[in-house]
């Protein structure tokens, strides 16, 4: 959606009551990441996090980069700034998701988990992942859009994609096993598009077989940047529609049910489909401050701080707040330009009226 913003400054405004302050973050505000792939330190970029306002991040750590020989897990050269990234965070103030996912080349070949001795070999990966990162990771996503086969060959996802008792196993499976290592750690999955009617009954099967008893929320990806419903491409109408879902989650299971928006963002590449920045840039704060008023939502990762290549029309390569070579697009500059407001709603379930100001300079 290439759309134009008259003049260099735009203005919006959020009615949110006020209410009591607490110390502690009640809202996690995120960024996902691409750590191993980035140039600087991990600590570099820990602080540059701090510095858009972000209290968390979500990056992986891949199973077939850890479990190279049967049994043997290790941190590889190329994920040492991973293992940095991840076992620091918590001293810097900052949460941290973990996404456990993808197929290993010894035991999978590269596909989904598909059965019960695979899904124990993931599980034992998740274990190892835990006890490692034990009270310093806070949340564990069991894999990454396992509905659309994010991250795994197309033969498989053609030819070999499991039912859905398989991920069902793999979510309880791999709860399990992090429970026992690091019981206060929180366990999410889904990863699916709940503006989607297909994919909402996809993840419904999963509610009937009991996965809530196996994690402590629901993770949901609302991208609706190229949605024929142009209302759904809007914060408010976006965030509607996720406020139908919970409501369809609250008639299945009769209780509430958290939900974490675990990615979402807004592509700014120059062809097809593209937002232009400056609008990406007041939706994402819309969208944030949209989505906190909203108590069953814990939190948004962002997706994601930087492009991850410098093609200006390729949608995949310009989900960042930053460029690819770390020039600030105009997210990030919006998002410093509201540090002391961002950090004040942070730490309040609520807040009074805030008027946010987006400058693309």
């Amino acid at each position: 959606m290439a759309t134009s913003l008259s003049g260099k400054v735009c203005y919006f405004f959020l009615l949110l009551t006020s209410c009591h302050t607490t110390a502690a973050w009640a809202f996690e505000f995120g960024i996902g990441t691409h750590i191993a792939n980035y140039k600087e330190s991990s600590e570099f970029y820990i602080q540059k996090v701090k510095s858009y306002g972000f209290n968390s991040v979500r990056d992986e750590l891949y199973w077939n980069d850890v479990e190279k020989q049967n049994g043997v897990f290790i941190i590889p050269p190329n994920r040492a700034k991973t293992d940095q990234y991840f076992q620091n965070l918590q001293s810097s103030n900052i949460s941290s998701l973990l996404v456990l996912d993808y197929g290993n080349n010894i035991h999978t070949k590269g596909g989904f988990p598909s059965n019960s001795q695979q899904i124990a070999q993931f599980a034992s990966y998740a274990a190892w992942i835990a006890n490692r990162y034990k009270g310093k990771v806070k949340y564990y996503e069991v894999w990454n859009e396992w509905y659309l086969g994010t991250g795994i060959g197309s033969w498989f996802k053609k030819k070999a994609k499991p039912d859905d008792a398989t991920y069902f196993e793999l979510i309880k499976a791999t709860s399990e096993a992090i429970k026992r290592v690091d019981p206060g750690a929180k366990v999410i999955a889904g990863s699916f598009n709940p503006l989607k009617k297909p994919e909402i009954e996809w993840f419904d099967n999963y509610i009937d077989m009991g996965v809530l008893k196996y994690i402590d929320g629901v993770s949901v990806h609302p991208y609706s940047y190229g949605n024929k419903d142009m209302k759904l491409r809007t914060p408010e109408g976006n965030i509607s529609a996720i406020d139908h879902y919970e409501k369809h989650l609250k008639n299945m299971t009769g209780k509430d049910v958290d939900i974490y928006i675990t990615e979402v963002g807004y592509p700014t590449n120059s062809s097809s489909g593209g937002v232009d920045p400056k609008l990406a840039a007041q939706y994402m704060i819309k969208y944030t401050f949209l989505a906190k008023q909203r108590d069953y939502i814990k939190g948004i990762w962002w997706y994601t701080l930087m492009n991850s290549a410098d093609n200006t029309s390729n949608r995949e390569s310009n989900f960042g707040i930053l460029m690819h070579n770390e020039s600030e697009k105009p997210s990030a500059k919006c998002l410093k330009q509201n540090e002391l407001l961002i950090a004040g709603a942070l730490t309040n379930k609520k807040n009074a009226s805030p008027s946010i100001t987006c400058s693309g300079q």
